[in-house]
């Protein structure tokens, strides 16, 4: 009985042994701090780290064992100068001129940038070379995103601004401040609903003159960045990829900013 209990007393201690080398085995992985833009819903909504890019990010790395993500928010340009100091670990919108070292991701998804303008104008606007001569509001850092055409057209335009607060591009549209705005189309689509809880909004034009851009994220670690890959492609292949933009994405379609 003696050597009965001494086996029984030798197994469990093997066996704590054995689960404690287990969990030292998969250590705590450090946190995360990811900046993004917060003027870009349904990609990105602020108030509660949410929106279809930041859902993404979140599941990809979280079934990749990464818990602890702190969101920070502030415009591309200061999202370059964080990255490049090392204040922060991924970017969510980065130029493709940005010429540090860093670890580009496979593309969470891809913007559809577009020009609007008021229908009853008129405006016959089929290329970029067709902007010149028009007052123009864009999104921040556009001349960068959109390429060298865009940049050599802006030279031509009436007038031309960036803004960071893309809500305002609606806004000045519709009360004819800016000839043509320039914009993702699921921004434009959700801050033409939130105009039209308070105002009626005017027809519009679209003119898609752009080509889709891939919207892949950037890290300060290989190691990171190759976690979230695979990570991104589980959830792709688990279908919670495609659950969010049906669910997330009409969500936040309806939701009203405060």
């Amino acid at each position: 009985m003696q050597l009965y209990a001494l086996i029984i007393a030798f197994s469990i201690s093997f066996s704590l042994l054995a689960s404690e080398s287990q969990e030292n085995s998969h250590p705590i992985l450090p946190r995360l701090i990811v900046a993004a833009n917060g003027f870009v819903p349904p990609y990105v909504i602020q108030q509660d780290d949410s929106g279809i890019q930041l859902e993404i990010i979140k599941a990809a790395l979280q079934i990749q064992g990464y818990k602890d993500l702190k969101f920070v928010y502030m415009s591309n340009k200061r999202a370059e100068h964080a990255i490049t100091a090392r204040m922060v670990d991924v970017v969510v919108n980065l130029p493709v001129s940005y010429e540090g070292r860093l670890f580009s991701s496979e593309p969470l998804l891809d913007y559809q940038n577009i020009a609007v303008t008021l229908k009853a104008n008129g405006y016959q606007i089929q290329s970029i070379q067709d902007l010149r001569g028009y007052g123009v509001v864009a999104f921040q850092n556009a001349q960068t995103f959109l390429g060298q055409e865009y940049r050599l057209a802006a030279n031509y335009f009436r007038s031309y601004e960036e803004v960071i607060n893309q809500e305002a591009q609606v806004e000045l549209l519709m009360k004819g401040w800016a000839d043509v705005i320039v914009l993702e189309r699921r921004i434009f689509e959700f801050y033409l609903a939130q105009y039209a809880k308070h105002d009626l909004p005017k027809e519009v034009s679209v003119h898609p003159i752009f080509s889709s851009s891939p919207r892949p994220i950037y890290f300060v670690s290989e190691t990171t960045r190759d976690a979230f890959n695979r990570g991104l492609k589980q959830i792709k292949e688990t279908g919670q990829y495609q659950a969010i933009f049906a669910t997330v994405g009409n969500q936040y379609a309806q939701r009203e900013l405060n």
